[in-house]
């Protein structure tokens, strides 16, 4: 039993050991992360408070779906026409609020507002209507328009991990829409 317990400690010792020697590179995605965040979530009254700037900052311009096109295959050009079909005008409302509107002008255009709850928590609302009329459907398949209208609007994690990049994660089912900044 002693010689049990005695190499249990050992055990402890060494993978203790391991995990002190990692701690530099670990120190370093720690950072990545919190330059990421803009601030440290440890201090989480200003990670709540500050993260929606980080959101917000130079937000305003024409965006597109980048996570449509291939990661491996996608370029300029593919970029270009991806910009001159299917563009989200994003708007800053406020430093906690924005509002996305696909296909402006179109009759396929719908608004999704997202409000800020702190840090990266948003709240998406997107107008029933507009909704229902972009995506074609019949207003007698209640169905159907509920299961947008449930995957439309509701809690949503948002983030910017560089300036031209917005991701935007559906809590609902963990959906990741991803998009770009268009070119000037």
């Amino acid at each position: 039993m002693r010689f049990a317990l005695a190499l249990s400690a050992l055990a402890f010792a060494a993978l203790s050991t391991a995990a002190v020697a990692q701690s530099p590179a670990m120190f370093d995605q720690y950072q990545a992360a919190n330059a990421l965040w803009g601030n440290a979530p440890a201090d989480q009254a200003k990670f709540l408070s500050s993260y929606p700037k980080v959101v917000a900052d130079h937000l305003d311009g024409k965006w597109f779906n980048i996570g449509a096109l291939s990661p491996t295959t996608a370029d300029d050009k593919s970029m270009a026409a991806s910009c001159n079909r299917g563009v989200y005008s994003v708007l800053a409302k406020d430093l906690y609020s924005f509002k996305m509107v696909r296909a402006a002008g179109t009759a396929f255009q719908y608004t999704s507002v997202f409000t800020s709850m702190g840090g990266n928590r948003y709240d998406m609302a997107t107008d029933a209507t507009e909704l229902s009329h972009a995506l074609g459907e019949d207003s007698a398949n209640v169905w159907a328009k509920l299961q947008s209208l449930s995957y439309m609007n509701g809690p949503v994690i948002v983030s910017r991990p560089s300036p031209d990049i917005l991701v935007i994660e559906n809590t609902r089912d963990g959906a990741v829409s991803m998009y770009a900044r268009c070119p000037n």
